[in-house]
């Protein structure tokens, strides 16, 4: 038998940590265990608005009360409230279990948002914001303005707003912090997760819009609004939370004077899920007697998303009547009214209550690729064709320069599957990576420049010459390794009185490979763009020398008059 109160248990909620004993730790993707597994009733804690120790948005510093007697008198009467809240809902379930389907809400209903929302809570735990940009891979946006971090409108720009957002370790105990995605509600095209983000020191809360336009994904931001008691309140957001009172005490007192005070007169409210749509204040004042009485549903209940002067809102209601359910409603306001409303069904709700409310944009949705994976362009070089990974427009011409440079100088280009740039876990702390990796039985380069950071007005090549120089020279380590044999890696040490070829336990300039490395791609350069970043600079003809060593011909890059100079 399920009820209301079962629908609240992902997050009834905490307003901080785990309230409801029953709930089933999660397994992360490496199938560990995700939370306490111990079945405890804790302590509530309260989100008050001062700056974060986690950084983030919005902040939240709390103190964990040991027990609820140790918490203040208004908390004290909250939590009462929920527990009776939650009583009332079990014994109404026996009423109500006709109405609300009588299966317990077993049904697969939108089970595909649900591993959508999964994913990503599964990521911000893992504190990867990589792969939670995989979302936008496929274009759309991440709007972070309510927090005044802006819009990303690209992979690599979602990536740095996400990073912001769940990258951060308290820096004490070095612990991470932990996400949950407690409630979600749909609607054919969108989707509201409602999330906390908490560690031992601090929790906040927040909303997410998702808008899905086939595979493109659009999500902004809401922050919560604090009650008026916890101070810090903003002129704005008491206009919120006073159109709020409203909004509940004109839909309790079903008066048509009332809800004008409340919505614009050209008004737009519909919910496709569950069948409502009313155009106009007349239709809403119409159906004011006849609607479900509806109370405020879990603290804090009111979240906001402010640019500019465009303010909107998500408001979480608990809809009363023969089936009891939670319900978000999205508005945009024009002034101190609503101009538009959106209801939006609860997942659990929509299963106890209709069993199946509908197809949507799960149906047939999939995961865009990850963005270590994603293949945004193709090159053909030899006669193979490599894919480009993130790649923007510069990006293409880049790489058929860097693969130029090797037929210019008459040598074999490396054979590469795939050239891969930001964003990409392979960029935390490096400029470049050569590597093999399972999903490719060749190998893969990895460049970490962005878009931005490629072009130059005083380069020969147009390119920057520190990016030239780390592009060629994670190439000529592939080339290294397909064409190299161990006379001529001997043969270099020798000249260049290094004493070992990897020599992981050496400084990484004292490494044979690497200065080899920059001397290929030093003698691919040319005279006004080579770079040899190894100090001390060996002479320009020392370097000519090394360079035939390695690769048996002449280089690009040349000495004398007009030649190269460090």
């Amino acid at each position: 038998m399920r009820s209301i109160a079962q629908d609240l248990a992902p997050g009834w909620k905490r307003m901080g940590r785990r309230v409801w004993a029953g709930r089933a730790p999660k397994r992360r993707r490496n199938g560990s265990v995700k939370g306490d597994s111990r079945l405890a009733f804790v302590a509530v804690r309260k989100v008050v608005r001062t700056p974060s120790p986690l950084g983030f948005p919005g902040g939240a510093s709390v103190r964990i009360p040991r027990t609820i007697g140790q918490l203040r008198p208004s908390m004290k009467q909250t939590c009462l409230h929920m527990r009776r809240r939650m009583l009332l809902a079990l014994g109404a379930a026996a009423v109500t279990l006709a109405a609300c389907g009588g299966d317990g809400g077993a049904t697969s209903w939108a089970l595909e948002a649900q591993d959508m929302v999964d994913a990503i809570e599964a990521a911000y735990d893992d504190d990867d914001p990589v792969e939670a940009g995989r979302l936008f891979a496929n274009g759309g946006s991440l709007d972070f303005e309510t927090w005044r971090m802006g819009v990303a409108r690209r992979p690599i720009d979602a990536v740095a707003l996400l990073e912001r957002l769940i990258v951060h370790e308290e820096p004490r105990s070095r612990a991470r912090a932990d996400f949950d995605a407690d409630h979600i509600f749909l609607s054919r095209d969108q989707a509201v997760v409602w999330w906390y983000g908490y560690d031992n020191e601090g929790t906040t809360t927040w909303t997410q819009t998702f808008s899905f336009d086939g595979s493109a994904v659009s999500s902004r931001a809401f922050r919560a609004v604090p009650a008026s008691s916890a101070g810090f309140v903003a002129e704005s957001e008491q206009n919120l939370l006073d159109l709020r009172d409203r909004y509940f005490d004109a839909w309790g007192a079903a008066d048509p004077e009332a809800l004008a005070t409340v919505y614009a007169a050209d008004i737009t409210s519909s919910g496709a899920l569950t069948g409502f749509n009313a155009a106009g204040i007349g239709a809403l004042q119409a159906l004011g007697e006849r609607s479900d009485p509806i109370e405020p549903g879990p603290a804090p209940g009111i979240f906001m998303y402010r640019s500019g002067d465009h303010i909107e809102a998500i408001l979480v209601v608990q809809v009363d009547g023969a089936c009891p359910a939670l319900e978000a409603r999205r508005w945009v306001l024009a002034g101190e009214l609503i101009a538009a409303e959106e209801r939006y069904v609860h997942i659990e709700s929509g299963r106890r209550c209709h069993g199946d409310p509908g197809d949507g944009w799960w149906s047939d949705f999939e995961l865009p690729p990850s963005l270590e994976d994603n293949v945004t362009a193709r090159i053909d070089v030899n006669d193979e064709t490599i894919d480009l990974l993130n790649a923007r427009a510069d990006h293409i011409p880049f790489a058929r320069w860097l693969f130029a440079r090797f037929d210019e100088a008459g040598i074999d280009a490396p054979a590469l599957a795939a050239i891969r740039v930001p964003p990409s876990r392979s960029c935390t702390g490096r400029a470049g990576l050569a590597t093999q990796t399972e999903s490719y039985e060749q190998y893969l380069v990895v460049i970490c420049f962005t878009e931005e950071q490629l072009p130059s007005d005083r380069s020969e090549s147009g390119w920057k010459e520190s990016v030239t120089s780390l592009g060629l020279h994670e190439l000529a380590h592939v080339w290294m390794l397909q064409s190299l044999d161990d006379t001529t890696r001997a043969a270099f040490l020798d000249r260049t009185g290094l004493t070992s070829w990897f020599g992981t336990d050496l400084p990484w300039r004292e490494r044979g490979v690497e200065q080899a490395a920059f001397t290929i791609a030093w003698g691919l350069g040319g005279n006004r763009d080579a770079r040899y970043p190894i100090f001390p600079i060996p002479a320009c003809a020392e370097l000519q020398a090394r360079y035939e060593l390695l690769t048996g011909g002449s280089s690009i890059t040349t000495c004398g008059d007009g030649g190269w100079t460090p």
